[in-house]
C-alpha cells in the first residue's frame, strides 16, 4: 500500500500537515520504538500486579518486535504511523481476528496498540490513525473493531468511549499458588 492521507494541523500560530502512512516490517525498529514508549506508559499508569514484574525494555523489545514481525506477515493485519514533517508522531497496529464465538461479530479487527506522543494529543492524531485502521478494517472484510485498554487509563477511555467502544469484557490475572487452596 503506498497511500498518504491526513489532514492540517495548527497551534499556537504553527500549521503542519498529519500524514497517515502505513508502515511495514522495513519500519520494525520504529515500531518497536514506540511500543517501547507505550510500554513506559503503560508501566506507569496500571496497576501493579502481584507477583507480576513488569517486563523491562531489553526484555519486552524482542518480544514485542517478534509478534510485531508475525502480524505484519499477515495480508489482513495493519499498522499505520501519523507523520508531522517526515517524523513519525504516533501509531497504531492490529490484527484480524475471526468471528467471536460468544457474539456474532463477524471478523474482528483488533487493535492492539496505539499511542500518539503526549504533545500531539487533543490535535486529531488519534482520530485520523483510528481513520486509517477503519479504513483497513472495511477493506478486508472486518465488521467489528476489538481492543484491550488499561482501566486506569483515563485518558485513552475517554477517547475509546467518544469513538464508540463498550467495555464488555473485564481481563484478570494472578501467579498460580503454590499450594491447593
Amino acid at each position: 500500500m503506498s497511500w498518504k492521507h491526513g489532514a492540517r494541523l495548527s497551534s499556537g500560530g504553527v500549521s503542519a500537515t498529519i500524514a497517515i502512512v502505513p508502515a511495514g516490517a522495513d519500519r520494525i525498529d520504529e515500531l518497536v520504538d514506540f511500543w517501547l514508549l507505550l510500554h513506559a506508559f503503560q508501566g506507569a499508569t496500571s496497576v501493579p500486579m502481584p507477583g507480576l514484574p513488569l517486563r523491562t525494555d531489553s526484555d519486552t523489545g524482542p518480544l514485542v518486535r517478534d509478534q510485531y514481525l508475525e502480524w505484519l506477515s499477515q495480508p489482513d493485519s495493519f499498522a499505520f504511523f501519523a507523520e508531522v514533517d517526515d517524523k513519525a508522531v504516533g501509531y497504531i497496529i492490529g490484527f484480524v481476528q475471526e468471528p467471536s464465538e460468544i457474539w456474532d461479530t463477524g471478523r474482528i479487527g483488533h487493535i492492539d496498540s496505539f499511542l500518539v506522543l503526549t504533545e500531539m494529543r487533543g490535535r486529531g492524531v488519534g482520530r485520523l490513525l483510528m481513520k486509517a485502521a477503519y479504513d483497513h478494517m472495511r477493506r478486508v472484510g472486518v465488521t467489528t473493531v476489538g481492543l484491550v485498554v488499561f482501566p486506569t487509563n483515563e485518558g485513552a477511555r475517554r477517547f475509546y468511549d467518544h469513538e464508540g467502544f463498550t467495555p464488555s469484557m473485564l481481563h484478570m490475572y494472578r501467579t498460580v499458588p503454590n499450594s491447593p487452596q
